[in-house]
């Protein structure tokens, strides 16, 4: 009985091992394509593979973050907004519709979460192209706006989900990368 214990873990072994060979080969090809793909831009600012990960690394960005209306007091009620720009050598995909927004915000204890009635209406995702820029919402119709309860400073954080397609060297099939951007911001909430 013990031979045969021994029999299996050595094929449970082998078998692991294999997959280990087999994920690292293929995290090593998507990032030698995304490399391959980012240096024939004509991007001089990518010329290393830690150029290549700082640059994914923040390559993203979400700018003006403000409120919808612009002021709030207390007692009213608001959303977010922000442009999100693409600096990436690549195309980024994220849902920007009201119902199915992959850009959320969370703030502290001043503001109360508001419970909306939930939307039907779902958009396709948005392609963002290289030095492209959209405006993106917080996603009120699947039941979240903000109430102001106090005056003062609400702190909190902006979040784009997004991914990056690529295609390692010499499949046939495309991956896609799933990543975040996470902004900082405040709301001032007037009297």
């Amino acid at each position: 009985m013990k031979s045969c214990d021994a029999g299996r873990f050595g094929i449970f072994t082998i078998i692991l091992l294999s997959m280990m060979v087999l994920v690292t080969s293929i995290a090593l090809s998507i990032t030698q394509n995304i490399y391959a793909q980012s240096t024939t831009n004509n991007d001089s600012t990518i010329s290393t593979l830690d150029d290549l990960v700082n640059k994914l690394v923040t390559g993203v960005k979400l700018e003006n973050i403000i409120t919808v209306p612009n002021e709030v007091h207390v007692g009213d009620t608001f959303e977010v907004n922000a442009t999100v720009i693409n600096t990436l050598p690549l195309n980024i995909t994220f849902n920007a519709g009201n119902c199915n927004s992959d850009f959320s915000t969370n703030l502290n204890n001043i503001i109360e979460e508001l419970m909306t009635p939930k939307c039907m209406n779902r958009v396709l995702p948005t392609v963002l192209e290289p030095g492209d820029k959209t405006t993106v919402q917080e996603r009120s119709g699947t039941g979240k706006q903000y109430k102001a309860v106090a005056e003062g400073e609400a702190n909190g954080n902006a979040i784009l989900l997004y991914s990056i397609e690529v295609k390692p060297e010499g499949s046939l099939l495309t991956t896609s990368l799933n990543t975040q951007v996470i902004n900082p911001f405040n709301v001032t909430i007037l009297p």
